[in-house]
């Protein structure tokens, strides 16, 4: 299967000239056991010079190995193989004995192991007999033999023929071998064993060694995700690294400003795994504008995936006031100048000509609406509203201001009054090329106050309930 997914994303999709975000890489693998089944044989030595360590060491290397397919298979240990794999058992001293036929049960399998028991001869032919006639129930077109031994064959056939047979048929033998007291020999190993043989026949000169030797083997029946990956990234001019974090898989080089080389030596070798790598990026150009991060990306590994990745582009915007702002001041951006207006300290009102203007945005129409509480009767009423807005820097901006007088009403009692329709036309003087794609942040004040104070709301026989006393 492979690597299944490969991403590649930004932190952020918008930043200023000389600020920073974060490139991340990511690629998922899946072990290729879970679309293509196999069925293992374990075949194991238990004759008498396996006794103590060797026997011990060879059971734990044997379960290990179960323990590995069974999380490679469905990506969960749970004593279960998936994805329609099987290992069965045999084990071979003066003759071979059945320990477990093909199975998925992986629990009957480490049972199976933890039973064998050494004494006798060592009878490797009868031993490949055995295996071979379990594999002939097979249905898997994978089909492997793993056999373990501590020595020279004593009794039996040869064994040569019979594993030369069985590789004619198509299943794949493993040979590993432990340096004990009959002298293992590892060439006869080596004929025994699949071609190519440095791949195929493993030695350990102690039994410490052997569970090791059964993992990698296990590894590469399961065959990883990917084995010797390369990603070699190079980004975009305008842009240059930071820093590059360590990545959750492999390590990484950086070569020079710009260019990054990712190697991971395996990925998902007994389960889906996801590798990924983060790169610090800043932006050193001077142009606005949509930026694609990468000028290339290659991917490689042991089997010529073909892998792609995304091209992310960044927002980049290079105005004075950066991607994130709103309105830059009341003297930027489109305002007209400011018109001086003078009022007499007893002028109650001025009517001022502010002289031409253009429109200099599409900007947008506020429409607000309040409610004044507790309106005296026979009281008229004036109504404020004064609108600002916040930029990026946290400063307010006047955007317009708007009074409004309410009736009085004839009720003998204070009301509620509604106001509707209080429009305000604010264009957008914002500035910057994407600043037309952010929020804008409104403030808006209403005061109300009473015009008339001629004392109406005394004279009725229930005091109002806008705070006036009754009259005395």
């Amino acid at each position: 299967m492979g690597i299944i997914r490969a991403d590649k994303t930004v932190s952020t999709s918008r930043i200023g000239c000389g600020e920073s975000f974060q490139l991340k890489l990511s690629l998922t693998g899946r072990p290729s056991i879970w679309e293509e089944s196999v069925d293992v044989v374990l075949l194991l030595d238990v004759s008498g010079s396996m006794a103590g360590a060797a026997l011990t060491q060879m059971k734990k290397g044997a379960k290990t190995f179960i323990d590995i397919l069974d999380m490679a298979t469905d990506g969960a240990r749970n004593d279960r193989l998936g994805a329609g794999s099987h290992i069965g058992v045999v084990s071979f001293s003066e003759a071979a004995q059945q320990r477990a036929a093909l199975t998925q049960d992986a629990a009957l399998l480490k049972n199976a192991v933890d039973a064998l028991s050494a004494r006798g001869n060592t009878n490797h032919g009868d031993g490949f007999q055995k295996a071979v006639e379990l594999l002939k129930n097979s249905r898997s077109k994978n089909r492997v033999i793993v056999l373990f031994t501590d020595g020279q064959t004593t009794v039996g056939p040869d064994p040569a023929p019979i594993a030369q047979a069985a590789k004619r048929q198509g299943i794949q033998i493993y040979c590993i071998g432990l340096t004990g007291a009959d002298g293992v020999d590892p060439e006869t190993l080596d004929r025994w064993s699949s071609d190519p043989s440095s791949r195929f026949t493993l030695i350990t000169p102690d039994a410490e060694g052997l569970e090791e030797l059964f993992a990698e083997i296990a590894e590469e029946i399961t065959v990883p995700g990917a084995t010797g990956a390369c990603v070699q990234e190079v980004l975009a001019q305008g842009f240059e690294i930071l820093s590059v974090q360590e990545p959750t898989h492999g390590g990484v080089e950086q070569r020079g400003q710009r260019e990054v080389f990712w190697t991971i030596p395996v990925l998902a070798a007994a389960a889906e795994e996801t590798a990924k790598l983060i790169i610090h990026v800043k932006y050193i150009g001077e142009e606005s504008g949509m930026k694609k991060v990468n000028e290339s990306i290659h991917y490689s590994d042991d089997a010529c995936s073909e892998v792609v990745f995304p091209d992310p582009s960044i927002q980049v915007d290079c105005s004075p006031c950066g991607p994130d702002c709103g309105p830059c001041g009341p003297d930027e951006g489109g305002w007209t100048q400011p018109v001086e207006v003078c009022v007499d300290s007893c002028q109650s009102e001025a009517l001022v000509d502010v002289g031409d203007i253009t429109v200099s945005g599409q900007g947008c129409i506020l429409e607000l609406s309040a409610t004044v509480k507790n309106v005296c009767p026979d009281c008229r009423v004036a109504v404020g509203i004064i609108v600002t807005e916040r930029d990026c820097h946290g400063r307010e901006h006047a955007c317009g201001m708007k009074t409004v007088e309410l009736p009085a009403h004839h009720s003998t009692h204070c009301c509620d009054m509604r106001v509707d329709c209080l429009r305000f036309v604010i264009p957008d003087t914002r500035s910057g090329e994407s600043c037309g794609c952010k929020p804008r942040c409104f403030l808006v004040r209403v005061m109300a106050n009473v015009m008339d104070f001629d004392l109406h709301c005394l004279h009725f026989e229930d005091p109002c309930q806008c705070g006036c006393e009754e009259s005395k």
